[in-house]
């Protein structure tokens, strides 16, 4: 029942505070985790990792998750990478921003909702009529999205991912669409 991207939050949190986290995992005997967090009133260290590649400014993005605080770390994640954000909680409010008029080069939304799936909104009229790319995430690694028969692309990002594979993800389905909105280019009309 989690939501699958804990581990990837936390990960974030303990880096930006100049920490580190060492996972040690065997089959059958379990898993141990150590978070090592730089001494209080210490000198903060430099990252260990290099800054997350960013989309162009003004990437648009309609970001569909059920999980308050998986929602927030996402928004968070979108906004790092120069990303603006629009957070919804179910596909059906997804539709009624997008028949709004609201623009957008992307969708990002979780496979497993209450009240339908993240491929039930990427198969939905509006969002195929409207041409947007849709990235659908899930925790279940099985999980394989069919190729869109028409409308824009679509691709399937496995939980837990970094905010560098979400940032590749998003890039590489908004070049396929041709938004111009990835790395290279300047974000269209959505």
């Amino acid at each position: 029942d989690g939501t699958g991207l804990g581990l990837a939050i936390v990960g974030e949190a303990v880096a930006d505070a100049g920490g580190t986290v060492q996972v040690d995992s065997r089959p059958g005997e379990g898993t141990t985790f150590v978070v090592e967090l730089p001494k209080a009133g210490a000198r903060r260290v430099a990252l260990r990792r290099p800054p997350a590649a960013k989309l162009r400014s003004g990437t648009r993005v309609l970001l569909v998750e059920d999980h308050d605080l998986v929602r927030r770390g996402l928004e968070r994640m979108l906004e790092s990478v120069g990303c603006e954000v629009v957070a919804v909680t179910s596909g059906e409010e997804a539709l009624r921003v997008a028949a709004s008029g609201a623009e957008f080069h992307v969708v990002l939304t979780d496979m497993h909702m209450p009240g339908g799936t993240g491929e039930e909104l990427a198969k939905a009229p509006l969002i195929v009529e409207l041409g947007v790319p849709v990235l659908i995430t899930s925790g279940d690694t099985e999980l394989r999205i069919p190729a869109q028969e028409r409308g824009a692309p679509r691709a399937f990002l496995s939980k837990p991912f970094s905010r560098e594979e979400l940032t590749a993800a998003l890039d590489d389905l908004l070049r396929r669409a041709g938004s111009g909105a990835g790395a290279g280019g300047s974000p269209g009309a959505g």
